[in-house]
């Protein structure tokens, strides 16, 4: 019971670190995350809709992104579209970045949890589960799904000889659903008005 309401939060400015600090020393425009990776394979989005969306971004908005690869380096073919690659991170250092992010833009994972938890937007893109089991916590947190495949939800134990779920979600299907939950992100005051290009920001 409550669990569609629920918020659990982590406290986050507990979290703080000196390496984390020297990390986004230099990042003066608002800072967006992407986390292309996730444990099990076949909830990986591909590499290159990921690059997509980011492209879609660049043309409306002003951000810094920071890539976090997996520790098994995928993700790490994304590091052209970032403007900073992250090197690998603790988890207490993880969820300092994810607590300071305007959004983060991932897969059904556990960042998306950890942002969540940290009062901040998660954007995941979902394949074989099932997001009324395992979606982030909270009403501004929004998730991508399509049921392509009509074996969905599967849970991870994939027929075929890959997650069409995944692959066959087009980035140009789900821009759209993007655009429009970061637009009422911005108008709820949840994401900083600066992300938009040619945004008056306070001096």
């Amino acid at each position: 019971p409550g669990m569609d309401t629920a918020e659990p939060r982590l406290d986050h400015p507990a979290y703080r670190s000196a390496r984390v600090d020297a990390l986004l020393a230099e990042v003066t425009r608002p800072l967006v995350v992407l986390h292309p990776g996730a444990r099990i394979p076949v909830r990986r989005w591909p590499e290159a809709h990921f690059a997509r969306i980011i492209e879609k971004m660049r043309a409306e908005y002003d951000f810094h992104l920071a890539l976090v690869p997996d520790p098994d380096g995928y993700g790490c073919a994304l590091a052209p579209v970032a403007d900073q690659l992250l090197p690998q991170l603790a988890v207490d250092e993880l969820v300092d970045i994810l607590g300071r992010v305007e959004l983060l833009l991932c897969n059904d994972s556990g960042p998306a949890h950890l942002a969540a938890s940290c009062g901040r937007p998660a954007l995941p893109i979902f394949g074989p589960t099932e997001p009324v089991w395992f979606r982030p916590w909270g009403a501004m947190q929004e998730i991508f799904v399509r049921d392509i495949c009509p074996w969905r939800p599967c849970f991870d134990y994939c027929l075929f000889d890959q997650p069409y779920c995944m692959t066959k979600l087009m980035p140009d299907v789900v821009w759209p659903d993007i655009h429009s939950h970061i637009e009422a992100l911005i108008s709820a005051g949840t994401v900083t008005t600066a992300m938009r290009k040619g945004a008056l920001v306070p001096t």
